[in-house]
């Protein structure tokens, strides 16, 4: 059974949000021409399956990505919705649930154009936080929710080339929050899935105060997708090999095709190879020379075992019980 729902003018964003805390998911749609934000309440519970007729209001300008998330201190149970405009404004909208519903659009500024958005708790002090990417920049922006006021200034963080799709999961398995990104080259157009931990210290806000952000351990992940700037594909996260652990799902442009690729995780080490396939180191399918290389070139003692994919046996340095390891998988995974 399915249901058409009418949009404003040339939808961009959509996600799924609780309006009214009735654990029913309902639907905010971002339309991209008339600079309005739509929610649709789910009235499954009053009809077989269906949503009411969209409630419109003004959000940013040319409003594309949009996400759920706390705005302030807000103590209801109902979702806020944040919004990304395209002439370089982030958007807070309070969600009052049925009330007053949703509120009017108070602006943030990113310091940049967003192309996508991530709201997580990046100091684990309890309240959302903002992750933005950013049109043509080597930067993502942090806009930290001071809770009294608001959201602090943005800061750019130089964690890597931003400019594309952008999700948030706990990808090492520590507790907290870190962020997945498409990006993009500036000068070849080519683009990449990278991983951004978050080794920010849990802090005391103390009214505002302390914004130690610190997104770490830049990784590469998957098949790069070649020259295709804007249209660089798409990224996802979930745990696919049903194992407890976030992995990561691809579409990338290659050659003149897409293709879909999944990272799965090993626990601590997201963009490790998969214990399925033991030895392919760089992710291409088979264990050949350029793994062997690739251990080769980190002989001796880990500096970060959580993160050595080349010590295929987990005892912290690379050896040559790594090197035999790697030449038994030889060939095809």
């Amino acid at each position: 059974m399915g249901a058409t729902l009418t949009t404003g003018d040339q939808p961009e964003g959509i996600t799924a949000f609780s309006l009214n805390g009735d654990l029913l998911p309902d639907i905010a749609v971002t339309n991209y021409l008339d600079d309005t934000l739509t929610t649709y309440e789910n009235i499954t519970a009053l009809l077989p399956f269906g949503f009411g007729a969209g409630s419109p209001v003004a959000t940013v300008a040319k409003p594309k990505p949009v996400s759920p998330g706390g705005v302030g201190t807000g103590t209801d149970k109902d979702d806020d919705l944040i919004v990304g405009g395209e002439d370089g404004d982030v958007g807070g909208h309070n969600n009052d649930g049925l009330l007053n519903g949703i509120g009017a659009v108070v602006l943030y500024d990113p310091l940049g154009t967003p192309v996508d958005l991530a709201v997580l708790d990046l100091n684990g002090d309890g309240y959302d936080d903002i992750a933005v990417t950013l049109d043509g920049t080597d930067s993502l922006s942090v806009l930290m929710n001071n809770t009294n006021a608001g959201f602090d200034s943005a800061v750019l963080n130089n964690a890597g080339s931003a400019g594309g799709t952008l999700l948030s999961g706990d990808i090492d398995d520590d507790g907290d929050d870190d962020l997945v990104l498409i990006e993009i080259d500036g000068t070849s157009g080519d683009s990449s899935i990278v991983a951004l931990r978050n080794d920010s210290t849990a802090l005391s806000r103390g009214g505002g105060g302390g914004n130690d952000i610190a997104m770490l351990a830049e990784a590469s992940l998957g098949t790069p997708g070649r020259g295709a700037g804007s249209d660089s594909g798409l990224v996802g996260a979930g745990d696919i090999d049903n194992d407890g652990s976030t992995d990561v799902v691809q579409v990338m442009p290659v050659a003149s095709n897409y293709e879909i690729s999944v990272q799965t995780a090993v626990s601590g080490s997201p963009w490790a190879p998969d214990a399925c396939c033991p030895g392919d180191i760089d992710g291409s399918g088979d264990v050949g020379v350029d793994d062997l290389l690739a251990l080769i070139g980190v002989w001796g003692p880990c500096g970060d075992p959580s993160d050595c994919p080349e010590d295929l046996d987990g005892s912290g340095e690379v050896d040559v019980d790594d090197l035999l390891a790697l030449i038994g998988a030889f060939g095809g995974c």
